[in-house]
């Protein structure tokens, strides 16, 4: 068996796995489990986040929001300019998305990553990945590598999987809201964003 098909035996059993992204690793757990979303909200017990679901493309997640025509034309846009890669974007949920206690309100982020071996768990858990960082509040604006994430939560996960590949990444993960029919950039990272012309 590869560490995909053991890393999407485990998230289907409702487990917690750590993960490369493109920026550092992640917690991540299927958005179905709660058990696993009630665990990961106790391991990032000093500081707060919402989940950001990790997709392979941009119709991955179009089940999973409800956009209005501006919001789609702008998706549609910014994922031509800079996905695959670390940004990430803020957009009204659908009723596809399960309420948990990490995506908790109207809205939820979604991110399409360059990572292969993320990607390939992702296509063969068929929806996407729930994440959060693996960083703890002390370091909560590093980027963690696969060793900090093994010493922040190794003992917590249920499995590693291991990647090879060094994070050109020197920031987290740009983030941007679609909400309310504007763009608003709501934490700045490697990927600089440019107005369409």
């Amino acid at each position: 068996m590869s560490f995909i098909d053991l890393a999407v035996e485990c998230l289907k059993q409702d487990g917690v796995i750590l993960v490369p992204t493109d920026t550092h690793y992640a917690l991540a757990a299927s958005p179905f489990s709660q058990s696993a979303a009630q665990r990961l909200s106790k391991m990032k017990i000093h500081k707060t986040e919402q989940a950001t679901l990790c997709v392979i493309s941009i119709q991955d997640l179009l089940p999973w929001v409800t956009l209005s025509s501006w919001q789609r034309e702008k998706l549609h846009f910014f994922a031509q300019s800079y996905w695959p890669g670390p940004i990430k974007f803020l957009l009204p949920k659908s009723d596809q998305v399960p309420e948990n206690l990490l995506m908790p309100g109207e809205s939820v982020a979604f991110l399409c990553n360059h990572n292969s071996l993320l990607n390939t768990t992702i296509a063969a858990l068929q929806h996407p990945l729930m994440v959060l960082p693996a960083s703890t509040a002390s370091a909560s604006n590093e980027l963690v590598n696969m060793t900090a994430a093994r010493g922040n939560f190794g003992t917590q996960v249920d499995m590693v999987l291991p990647s090879n590949n060094r994070n050109q990444c020197s920031r987290a993960t740009t983030f941007v809201s679609l909400l309310d029919d504007r763009v608003e950039l709501l934490r700045l990272g490697d990927v600089i964003i440019e107005p369409e012309t």
